[in-house]
């Protein structure tokens, strides 16, 4: 009778761990959006940088502003674990960080803030939100 009931249980267990939603995309499908790849930002070293200098690497784009309380920093920390998994490999990627609010992020703040996740990672800022227009 143990037997029964333990494998009833078990049974009613495993089944109220299926899934029974479907994962459907929820979000703004942007994939056919086309991507305005001739820009030219100042980085937090003061040099105007193109996506021409990062030719040949796998380039990550990441817009946020360093007064953002939790997404901006978990997905450069994020961004940084998968760095330091890809090891050798890392070298062929560059996390390239823009700016929504470069009224506060200026390249000092800019400076000190990207280096703490990865000192390979590139700060730019877009000081006449043409990006963001676009």
């Amino acid at each position: 009778m143990k037997k029964i009931v333990l494998l009833f249980l078990t049974l009613i267990c495993l089944i109220s761990c299926q899934n029974s939603h479907d994962q459907t995309f929820v979000g703004t499908d942007i994939s056919s959006v086309p991507i305005d790849t001739t820009f030219r930002l100042k980085d937090f070293n003061g040099q105007i940088r193109t996506l021409e200098d990062f030719k040949g690497k796998v380039v990550v784009i990441f817009f946020g502003f360093t007064h953002c309380p939790d997404i901006c920093p978990t997905t450069l920390t994020d961004l940084k674990k998968t760095m330091a998994l890809l090891k050798d490999k890392a070298s062929d990627v560059q996390v390239i960080f823009i700016t929504l609010d470069p009224a506060r992020d200026t390249e000092d703040v800019l400076k000190k803030f990207i280096p703490t996740f990865n000192s390979s990672f590139s700060g730019l800022l877009d000081q006449r939100a043409t990006l963001i227009k676009s």
